[in-house]
C-alpha cells in the first residue's frame, strides 16, 4: 500500500511539474492534436516479433499452490504512425502511435526444461492494441521512443496440474479449461536500429478477469480512459516545455497512471467497482518490430 501512495504522489508531482508554463496555451490546438491525424501522415505496415517472461498470481492469502512462470512468443500485424512535430515547436521530438492485432502462445514450456518446476499452464492469447508516445530524435537520425499501450485480451487457459488443496482447485476451476476477457498495459521503449527494424522492450501486467460484468467494466474502463486522455490532452505542453527529457516525463506520467490502477486490480477486477479479483500475469517483453 505505502509503495501504491508513494507511486500516486510520484505520479501528481511530476504531472504538476510539467504543466508549468510561460506561454498562453492554445486550447483549440491541443484537441486538434488530440482527435485530427494530419492529411498527410502515413500509416507504416508493422510487423512485430516477442517473447515474454511472465509471473501468473492469484491474490489470495490462504492461496497455496504456485504457478509455475510463463513465457511466450507474440506475432503482432498493425499500423505506426511516427510524426515530426518541429513545424510546432518541437526540435528532435517524434509523436508515435500505433495500432495491432495480436496472437500469442503463453506456456510454461517455452524455456529450458530446467526451469521451473511448479504447477504448469498453456494459453493462447488474442487481443487488439493502442499504443503512442514521444519519441527523443538523436543526431545520428536514430531516436528512442517512450510509448504506453493499452489493450483487450481474450485468453484460453490450460491449467494442466491439480492445485495442492481443494480449496486452491476451487479458484483454478474459474480459469481452466475456459475463455476469459482481459485486458493488459505495457509501459516501453523502443529504438531504432534501421529505418525498418526497431529493438523493443516493455514491463507489463496483464488482468484476465474472473466473469465480465459489463457494465463495470465499462464503468472501470471509462475511468482510465479519461484519466489517460487528459495525460494525452495535456502530453504536448509537457513535451514542449520540458525538451530534453519531456517524452520520459510523459511516459512517467501515463505509466504511473495505469500501474496505480492496475494495482488495484488485482483484488478488484473492476476498480472502483465492488468485484471480483483478477487472475494477474507480470513480466517482461522483448523483441524486434519491423516499420515498411
Amino acid at each position: 500500500m505505502a509503495v501504491r501512495f508513494f507511486l500516486i504522489l510520484l505520479f501528481l508531482l511530476a504531472f504538476r511539474l510539467n504543466l508549468k508554463c510561460d506561454e498562453e496555451i492554445d486550447y483549440k490546438f491541443l484537441l486538434e492534436r488530440m482527435f485530427v491525424i494530419p492529411k498527410w501522415l502515413e500509416n507504416q505496415p508493422t510487423l512485430g516479433f516477442k517473447y515474454s517472461i511472465s509471473a501468473p498470481t492469484i491474490p489470495l492469502k490462504h492461496f497455496a499452490s504456485k504457478l509455475s512462470n510463463t513465457y511466450s512468443f507474440e506475432l503482432s500485424y498493425g499500423f505506426t504512425r511516427f510524426e515530426e512535430t518541429d513545424e510546432y515547436g518541437l526540435e528532435n521530438i517524434l509523436y508515435y502511435a500505433s495500432e495491432s492485432a495480436s496472437i500469442e502462445n503463453i506456456s510454461s514450456h517455452l524455456k529450458p526444461s530446467s526451469i521451473n518446476k511448479d504447477i504448469t499452464s498453456d494459453n493462447w492469447n488474442f487481443g487488439f492494441c493502442y499504443k503512442n508516445g514521444y519519441a527523443n530524435v538523436f543526431p545520428n537520425s536514430s531516436f528512442l521512443t517512450f510509448y504506453h499501450s493499452s489493450s483487450i485480451e481474450w485468453t484460453h487457459l490450460d491449467i494442466e496440474l491439480a492445485a495442492l488443496n481443494e480449496r486452491d482447485q476451487k479458484e483454478f476451476d474459474k480459469f481452466d479449461e475456459k475463455f476469459k476477457f482481459g485486458s493488459c498495459f505495457e509501459a516501453g521503449i523502443m529504438y531504432n536500429i534501421t529505418d525498418v527494424l526497431n529493438f523493443d522492450l516493455s514491463y507489463f501486467h496483464s488482468l484476465t478477469y474472473q466473469n465480465t460484468e459489463y457494465g463495470k467494466w465499462l464503468g472501470a474502463s471509462f475511468l482510465e480512459l479519461i484519466l489517460q486522455r487528459t495525460i494525452d490532452f495535456w502530453s504536448f505542453e509537457i513535451v514542449k516545455n520540458n525538451a530534453y527529457y519531456g517524452p520520459f516525463l510523459n511516459f512517467l506520467c501515463k505509466n504511473s497512471c495505469s500501474f496505480i490502477l492496475y494495482e488495484f486490480r488485482r483484488k478488484k477486477q473492476f476498480f472502483p467497482f465492488n468485484s471480483e479479483y483478477a487472475l494477474s500475469y507480470d513480466g517482461v517483453k522483448f523483441g524486434f518490430t519491423f516499420t515498411f
